[in-house]
């Protein structure tokens, strides 16, 4: 080491200062008169700092400090150490002597005096700088420096995320006194730290050993970095923005107009969520009435403070149709031809608008009053304000029909009785039914009945009503008599077949069989059928072994005729009477026989 440095009395000389635009980072390590602190391990408010051995570094080489044993001194000014006031000493990143020897400032070995190796090539780098939304960047520090050209000599880095480059090969600084004169180093950062949260800086200091070179060595203070960034944000606007009354007022609200689509803002530097987005009229603002327009100012102001601005017009418009009431469900009532004429319904409607009077809006029926309907038939009322917008609703108007079927029965219907009784199944006579209706004229729009119904017992006489019903449930009937006629003949069961005597005249009248025949009819008694035997009773009936058929007849009040009939035998059970001849005497034969002769005839 050439010299220790001394202190020296402050002169201070106005070197001139760069003005940078604005500062987002700075480190100025702190206050308070501290010696010996490594850099390497160095916490501050910003982060961590660091060192790395570069190239060939000696067993003594010098060592990076973080200490006020150099104080900042600002521009201008001589290097100086520890004061007696405390907020003075600032404390500064240099490059002392080994940690063996102790720290005292910017002063170091620049050679070991052949007992030790003093040879350093370390690099001082900060920690983890975040120029997020920042470009345009300036690296500004002061500093302190002398050594021996390039050879005892310091170097600024920048690392990108990724890789360490070199920025600048600082110059060296004016003597002042026994230290160095304070001065202003300033450089812009290279456009991959633009945006960039991984940038981190570095200080490198080279000497070798040869006993050549003057303190001071290098001292930094103030290390900021700043943005140049000038160019206002972009600004993507719609040129105007319509809003919307609501239903229950005629009074629209300016929106929010910070945010896509109506504003797309973007920075060449600041993130767009960074980008500071406001409009001159709040948002909420009031717009009484429709198709009114305010013109609403829009700015955009990057983290740089760049501003750009864009105009917005906002109209209050009206889309909302009037609320109508159409009434509930209207009668009217067909006439002979089913038809009926429609009434005016406008004045059953209730219509009410945000932003037009009642009196203004215009009301319209589908059908006109007076047309003439034939169904039920939907009718649309439908309303228009004054800015245009419609509405409608619609009721039904139903058409009722009152009038009821005209109906003519059958007539002269007859029915067979059944077999066994004077009754009968009733038909069915509704198709017989002759019907017309106003508006039921299909078969399928009528309902008909019938009483009694259809399989109903009925007899002669009865009387049986028929029924028409329309879709309206209208209803009309006439009735009619059915005459139920018997056809159907008497039930005759003959006696067995008999066998009577002749008498002695070989005859035989014939008796009354009535009693022993059976009748009887579905419908008459038994009392009031007409019986009658061929051959007649008193008959005279002759012929032995003859057969005779007797025939019964029944009659019953209604004509109709049943038979049977039986077989009558006579027989003859009277022996004949004989008038025998007197006795006769006969001759013999030669054989003292007789042949007998016919006699008969003499009996």
């Amino acid at each position: 080491m050439k010299y220790f440095k001394i202190l020296v009395a402050a002169i201070t000389l106005f070197f001139g200062q760069h003005i940078v635009a604005q500062v987002f980072w700075t480190e100025t390590f702190g206050s308070g008169c501290v010696a010996g602190t490594l850099a390497d391990g160095f916490t501050s408010s910003n982060g961590s700092w660091s060192t790395s051995v570069i190239g060939s570094n000696g067993a003594q080489s010098n060592e990076w400090y973080i200490s006020a044993t150099e104080s900042g001194e600002g521009v201008g000014n001589c290097g100086d150490g520890c004061t007696n006031t405390p907020s003075a000493d600032r404390k500064t990143l240099h490059i002392g002597t080994n940690p063996v020897f102790g720290d005292f400032g910017a002063a170091y070995l620049a050679e070991g005096g052949g007992f030790f190796n003093v040879v350093t090539d370390k690099r001082a780098e900060s920690p983890t700088i975040d120029c997020s939304n920042q470009c345009d960047i300036t690296l500004s520090f002061e500093y302190i420096e002398n050594g021996d050209g390039t050879l005892d000599n310091h170097t600024l880095w920048y690392f990108d995320g990724t890789t360490w480059s070199l920025l600048a090969d600082t110059p060296k600084t004016p003597l002042c006194g026994v230290q160095g004169q304070w001065q202003n180093f300033s450089i812009a950062l290279p456009s991959s730290a633009d945006n960039n949260p991984n940038v981190r800086i570095g200080f490198r200091w080279v000497n070798n050993d040869d006993a050549i070179g003057t303190d001071p060595s290098i001292a930094i203070y103030n290390i900021q970095l700043s943005t140049n960034d000038v160019v206002p944000p972009t600004m993507d606007c719609v040129t105007g923005v319509n809003v919307y009354v609501p239903a229950n007022e005629c009074i629209a609200e300016v929106p929010d107009l910070i945010l896509p689509p109506n504003v797309i803002v973007s920075d060449n530097c600041t993130s767009t969520a960074d980008i500071l987005v406001t409009q001159n009229i709040p948002s909420g603002t009031p717009i009484i009435g429709v198709e009114n327009t305010i013109t609403v100012e829009v700015t955009a102001t990057d983290l740089a403070g760049n501003s750009n601005t864009c105009l917005v017009e906002v109209t209050s418009m009206d889309t909302i149709g009037p609320v109508l009431t159409c009434p509930s469900t209207q009668s009217v009532f067909a006439d002979a031809n089913c038809s009926a004429e429609i009434d005016d319904y406008i004045p059953l409607v209730t219509a009410l608008d945000n932003c037009s009077p009642t009196a203004e809006l215009i009301l319209t029926q589908s059908l006109p009053a007076g047309t003439t309907i034939q169904n039920n038939t939907i009718i649309e009322i439908t309303a228009l304000d004054t800015i245009g917008n419609i509405s409608q609703c619609s009721f039904l108007v139903e058409l009722i029909d009152t009038i009821s079927p005209v109906v003519t029965c059958p007539s002269g219907i007859t029915q067979n009785t059944s077999i066994s009784s004077c009754d009968t199944l009733l038909l069915d006579y509704t198709g017989d039914l002759i019907w017309s209706d106003n508006c039921s004229t299909l078969l399928s729009q009528i309902t008909l009945a019938q009483s009694p119904a259809v399989g109903s017992i009925i007899q002669h006489g009865d009387m049986v009503e028929l029924s028409a019903t329309d879709e309206a449930g209208n209803v009309s009937s006439c009735q009619f008599t059915i005459a139920v006629l018997d056809f159907v003949q008497p039930n005759v069961i003959c006696p067995n077949d008999t066998v009577l005597y002749l008498d002695t005249n070989c005859e035989l009248p014939l008796p009354d069989f009535g009693t022993e025949v059976t009748a009887s009819d579905n419908c008459d008694a038994a009392a009031d059928l007409i019986l009658s035997q061929s051959p007649a009773t008193g008959a005279v009936l002759s012929g032995a072994n003859t057969i005779n058929t007797i025939t019964f007849q029944v009659t019953d009040l209604s004509g109709n005729i049943g038979s049977c009939n039986f077989q009558l035998t006579l027989l003859d059970t009277i022996a004949p009477q004989l008038d025998c001849p007197a006795s006769i005497v006969v001759s013999a034969n030669n054989d003292c026989e007789w042949v007998v002769t016919d006699l008969s005839t003499e009996v």
